[in-house]
């Protein structure tokens, strides 16, 4: 941390019951930090010794919290004066950048709250075809893209296509809005929801997937991890086990820089490029104006995000060498479904990148760990058990 007596840095963590932010406050803890967190009253987190600051989010019984999301913020009062907001301002999750970024909020309130201060950043939250449209205008590689307004667009994007592609929806995250689409030709339209669209048809690319946790500050890259993903949960979907090295090349670097300084982005983020198989050319595939759960090992990997947002770099600060992370527990619970014995053998041994690594200090996040592990095995046990159970016995315990 920074020596002698920093001024003091407020943080403010929004969220609703985002996990995304669970070791945040421990990983942001220093003497001269204080962390406000904004978030549902039953948010297990607002209990963490390392949350200085808890304002709830009290609003009316929804159906859906998302639609009260903006509304509930505005009746806390911490809106009512941006420049009380505090230094740095995390928001959890894509859906609600989004939310506040189309609210109407006066333009001073917004340019606190938001991860990117101008038009081009801003058209990133939570949309794959504003990326797709940043990426293009500042030629920063990524596969060949096409955006389908409408089922008709789809339809004839993918009849003069022949190789295997992608369709994403505009929105959404951990591989549940994306198909992968083998023969175009013989695809079932049908398949794709109505409110997907537009959606973009992206090339599917051979490659190595690589993740990058990175932090811009008023738009500068400060700082990154980079990462090759070893296990996710499913083909598309959330990563479990990476290992974190030092980047090859600059490419990832220079993607990036380009497109902090043009988007005017600021917070933490978190990019996915593929490095496609045969030029070795990193593609970028997917930008997230949010912190994710990887971010949470800057610090033990000599990327100190409060250090960075404090005291900017000439050069990005990236980490070094080489380091398996088998995230807890997440990385139990990939083994559990898919029967990964030999991930379990590597826990029980206590391997390489399981327990020694692990960030421990905060036990409320702990616990809530513990009963992730504990649930998903109960769920699976009850599952096996009603396979074998009798047809009879089922119709009878289903009324």
């Amino acid at each position: 941390m920074i020596s002698g007596n920093p001024a003091p840095l407020r943080i403010m963590l929004i969220a609703q019951r985002s996990r995304v932010l669970f070791r945040l406050p421990e990983i942001f803890s220093a003497s001269h930090v204080h962390v406000t967190l904004v978030a549902r009253a039953d948010y297990e987190l607002a209990q963490s010794p390392f949350v200085h600051r808890f304002i709830p989010l009290i609003g009316s019984l929804s159906a859906d919290e998302n639609d009260s999301f903006v509304a509930d913020l505005i009746g806390t009062g911490v809106l009512d004066r941006p420049e009380d907001l505090g230094d740095w301002i995390i928001v959890a999750e894509d859906l609600e950048i989004r939310l506040l970024s189309e609210s109407g909020l006066p333009a001073a309130t917004l340019d606190r709250l938001l991860p990117a201060k101008n038009l081009l950043g801003r058209s990133l939250f939570d949309s794959k075809v504003g990326l797709t449209k940043a990426l293009t205008q500042l030629h920063i590689p990524q596969p060949p893209t096409l955006i389908a307004e409408d089922l008709g667009e789809l339809k004839e994007i993918l009849g003069r296509i022949d190789t295997s592609t992608l369709v994403k929806a505009d929105s959404g995250h951990g591989g549940t809005t994306i198909v992968h689409v083998p023969i175009p030709q013989n695809f079932d339209l049908t398949t794709i929801p109505t409110e997907w669209f537009p959606v973009i048809v992206q090339d599917f690319m051979e490659g190595e997937l690589c993740a990058v946790e990175a932090q811009f500050v008023h738009g500068q890259l400060v700082g990154y991890l980079y990462s090759t993903v070893l296990n996710s949960f499913s083909h598309l979907g959330t990563s479990t086990d990476r290992l974190f090295t030092t980047p090859p090349n600059d490419q990832v670097e220079i993607a990036l820089t380009t497109l902090g300084k043009a988007g005017s982005l600021h917070g933490l983020a978190n990019c996915t490029f593929i490095r496609e198989a045969s030029t070795r050319e990193y593609l970028l595939i997917e930008v997230d104006m949010r912190p994710n759960i990887w971010h949470q090992f800057g610090p033990k990997l000599g990327v100190d995000w409060v250090s960075l947002y404090e005291n900017p770099p000439d050069r990005p600060v990236h980490n070094e060498g080489s380091q398996p992370i088998a995230h807890y527990p997440r990385s139990i619970l990939r083994a559990v479904k898919h029967r990964d014995f030999a991930l379990v053998r590597t826990w029980i041994s206590r391997g390489l990148g399981t327990w020694e690594i692990r960030n421990k200090g905060d036990e409320v996040v702990n616990r809530a760990d513990l009963r992730a592990i504990y649930r998903n095995i109960w769920e699976k046990i009850l599952h096996s058990i009603w396979r074998v159970t009798p047809a009879p016995l089922q119709r009878f315990m289903k009324k």
